[in-house]
């Protein structure tokens, strides 16, 4: 059981791994202020990256660019797909005033999830994904699509998977697992001074019955192909501590 998380702060940045319900977490903390006397929305979504850059690098530069709004009066969370290597430069002398907030997911369901919800029509980007990877085993061969969690939380890059995980433990002031999404995003809105809400389920993937299959035909290849992940996910898991 993870430990009752102390007060947080007002500012939040919120490194949203895909498919670990990152978008649901977001909506909550908007649901949650929904009626407060607050002027400026609470949750600044980073959804694209500058122009002319890469992915990542777009992404942090975005989030430089806007980071000021995070600091207007009231709760504020900033909420991307960035990866904490990228995103800490950008927080620099600023982040004793954030608290740093991520959740995780069972590996295997989480990549598959991932892979499901790429291959549905209410993914922009279907048939591009769909000519490069053709059959999920395809997409497993891609290193860049596996393991993500580890990936994502890597404090510098190529960092080891024992220096990641103590990273996480002792930088992150807030992890959630998804499978206890309810109950752990319940501390973090009493944390923030705020009511307890039902969570609303956002971005799930459809065909739940093509990811039980790929699940079954899958698992056994998925626990090696993902192994970093699953050390990952169990460390962080069995020791999530809440330290600022």
């Amino acid at each position: 059981m993870a430990e009752r998380i102390s007060r947080m702060r007002e500012k939040l940045v919120n490194i949203h791994i895909p498919k670990t319900a990152g978008t649901s977490l977001r909506f909550l903390i908007s649901d949650a202020l929904e009626h407060s006397q607050q002027e400026s929305p609470p949750v600044i979504g980073i959804d694209q990256p500058d122009l002319g850059m890469l992915y990542f690098q777009g992404l942090a530069a975005h989030a430089k660019r806007v980071l000021p709004r995070l600091f207007q009066p009231g709760l504020h969370m900033l909420s991307g797909h960035f990866r904490y290597r990228d995103i800490i430069p950008v927080l620099a002398d600023r982040r004793e005033q954030i608290s740093l907030v991520t959740t995780l997911r069972d590996p295997i369901k989480r990549t598959i999830s991932d892979y499901c919800y790429s291959i549905s029509a209410v993914h922009d980007g279907q048939e591009a994904f769909k000519q490069a990877y053709p059959t999920f085993e395809h997409y497993t061969q891609n290193a860049g699509e596996m393991n993500k969690q580890f990936d994502f939380l890597r404090p510098f890059e190529d960092a080891p998977l024992d220096v990641t995980i103590e990273s996480a433990l002792q930088n992150l002031d807030f992890v959630g697992l998804t499978e206890r999404f309810e109950g752990d995003a319940g501390q973090l809105l009493e944390s923030l001074g705020l009511e307890r809400l039902k969570p609303r389920v956002i971005n799930a993937s459809p065909n739940k019955e093509h990811a039980t299959r790929i699940f079954d035909s899958y698992h056994d290849m998925l626990q090696e192909v993902l192994a970093p992940d699953i050390a990952l996910y169990e460390a962080i898991a069995a020791r999530r501590r809440f330290p600022r």
